[in-house]
């Protein structure tokens, strides 16, 4: 494999769960069209959320102690916790989905569990490390999970191995091995509706560095591209691997790409230029992360604005006119389309502390509360009962 070309910045998990952060609000232009901005004020609409559709949130939670995971759906009701004795450090705790949301895997510890969506209270363990085990993707028939396995319990490893278990006969097949120098683990992953590939972004020094596209047969590698500079979670993948969404930071500008992993070709569907803080740096103004509609016609970002409350846009994914649908300085960071694609989940800040997420309607822009509880740490997932 490449070395890949990675800028130098702090080491951080395999499962690459680093995010972007900014000090201050930027003053971006923008080479696309945007519609009218709805107020900044923040207005939720009048609706319940006792009248949104029985689908299962996932949270990381945090109660002054100990991590954890919890599943509920979005009016509070039918409440899961997930428990392990090894969630002792939030980067350690990935919850990964199906594409279809029917099963869900995550670790505990060097323990992989699984389980259908609809009986999460109820996991099987299907493999299990001494080191610290970070799963990656979930086929669509919860048969096949890729997960990889650190070479220290340290959040900060340097290696890592990849491995495909099935889960019906528990076979285990190690795929490939991640020793850097520049990348050392994998990061957000998909399987193809077949499981037979695995897209997958190398990571190193906290920053994405380069494009996987592998067999889950013997693990060589169909298809990669080093010259990416994206961080974790910015990125979004096609069923069929044959596009991705991400964004990318540049010196001058950000960027939503297009990429077309066959011809390796980049289409710019928008972008904004980088602003500078106050001791001449330049800092991104698309945090993250692009959000792919279930029906994939659409994906979903937010840019910081000079006014500080930040913007949710919708664009087509094969480009057009950007349209805001939500706009408040509440606003925390994107999170989820629900699996339908009638809603999109947002966190906003802590001012009430059990209701840190909202469900915007991106047609009509009406946006309900989410009764997320005082433990909310972060969000993880969307699944269906």
């Amino acid at each position: 494999m490449k070395a890949f070309a990675l800028l130098a910045v702090a080491v951080v998990l395999g499962a690459c769960g680093a995010s972007k952060t900014a000090s201050s609000s930027p003053s971006p232009s923008s080479t696309a069209a945007v519609t009218a901005t709805p107020t900044s004020a923040e207005s939720p609409s009048a609706s319940p959320t006792s009248a949104l559709p029985a689908l299962r949130l996932v949270y990381r939670t945090y109660d002054g102690s100990q991590y954890g995971l919890l599943a509920e759906s979005a009016n509070g009701s039918d409440r899961v916790t997930l428990a392990g004795p090894n969630f002792a450090h939030p980067d350690l705790i990935r919850f990964v989905e199906s594409r279809n949301r029917l099963w869900a895997a995550w670790a505990d510890g060097g323990d992989l569990r699984a389980a259908a969506s609809a009986a999460l209270s109820s996991p099987e363990t299907v493999a299990n490390s001494a080191k610290t085990l970070s799963v990656l993707a979930v086929s669509d028939d919860g048969d096949t999970i890729a997960y990889e396995i650190h070479t220290t319990n340290d959040p900060s490893t340097s290696a890592a191995e990849l491995y495909v278990v099935h889960v019906r006969d528990r076979s285990i097949k190690l795929l490939r091995t991640f020793a850097g120098p520049f990348i050392n683990c994998l990061g957000d992953a998909a399987f193809d509706p077949t499981a037979q590939r695995l897209i997958a972004v190398g990571c190193g020094s906290g920053q994405a560095a380069g494009l996987l596209l592998l067999s889950t047969i013997d693990g060589s590698i169909i298809s990669e591209d080093d010259k990416f500079f994206a961080w974790p979670g910015q990125w979004a993948f096609a069923a069929d691997l044959k596009t991705v969404w991400l964004i990318v930071d540049g010196t001058t500008e950000g960027d939503v790409v297009r990429y077309d992993t066959a011809t390796r070709t980049r289409e710019v569907l928008y972008r904004s230029p980088v602003w500078l803080q106050s001791d001449g740096s330049a800092a991104p103004n698309l945090p993250g992360p692009v959000l792919l509609a279930p029906d994939e016609t659409g994906v979903i970002f937010s840019r910081y604005t000079q006014d500080r409350a930040p913007e949710v846009y919708v664009l087509p994914s094969a480009g057009g006119t950007v349209t805001v649908i939500f706009k408040s300085a509440t606003f925390g960071r994107l999170e989820s389309w629900s699996p339908g694609g009638a809603y999109v989940a947002i966190s906003v800040d802590n001012s009430t502390p059990t209701q840190r997420m909202r469900l915007i309607d991106p047609r009509t822009k009406a946006i309900s509360a989410v009764n997320t509880g005082a433990g909310y740490s972060e969000f993880l997932a969307w699944i269906v009962t």
